[in-house]
């Protein structure tokens, strides 16, 4: 198969899109899917996004392997909540429900495949107080758990908190751990 993108096993297309220099997880088959099949053809695809996730998880990257499926909704539709984990949450009035629902006003996306979703069912489960008692852990893991967002996603975050008047009652440089007092604050007010 011809393709100006590959050299070998490796796709420059699925390098771009995975960070990386080198990605050496094309064959045959995926360039000729991706040729004559994929739209658009030999360009950012399903052929050549699997591709990238491929080598991400190669290089045991799986974080950043799961962040590109995440930031790419219209190739990976999100799995669907069969559980009924999401609705909870985004219904509920608990600690992590008011702050999911504080991040979703800054336009921070949520699926029920987040990891978001487990620390904020632990939230509603430990209340106000628990959640105060365990709060620099409960921040440590949001902090961990947003570093599959952007930067586009973290600049877009700070202008809404800013436009809505929500910047002023967080510490920047306790950011998570004002978040989670935000996320109390509202859940005894609910």
């Amino acid at each position: 198969m011809i393709c100006q993108h590959r050299e070998g096993p490796h796709c420059a297309v699925a390098a771009t899109l995975a960070g990386l220099d080198r990605v050496a997880t094309a064959t045959d088959a995926a360039c000729a899917f991706c040729s004559t099949k994929a739209t658009p053809p030999r360009d950012r695809n399903k052929v050549t996004y699997d591709l990238a996730i491929a080598a991400l998880r190669n290089a045991g990257r799986h974080d950043d392997a799961i962040a590109l499926i995440h930031s790419n909704p219209d190739i990976y539709p999100p799995v669907p909540d069969k559980t009924g984990r999401l609705q909870a949450i985004e219904s509920g009035n608990g600690v992590g429900s008011q702050l999911w629902r504080l991040l979703s006003s800054l336009g921070v996306n949520h699926t029920a495949g987040c990891k978001c979703l487990t620390v904020a069912e632990e939230m509603n489960t430990l209340g106000p107080d628990g959640c105060r008692t365990h709060r620099a852990r409960l921040a440590a893991t949001m902090q961990k758990n947003a570093a599959s967002y952007g930067w586009g996603d973290v600049a877009r975050a700070a202008g809404l908190a800013l436009l809505k008047g929500l910047a002023w009652r967080l510490n920047i440089r306790d950011l998570y751990g004002s978040l989670i007092d935000e996320g109390i604050n509202r859940a005894k007010r609910a």
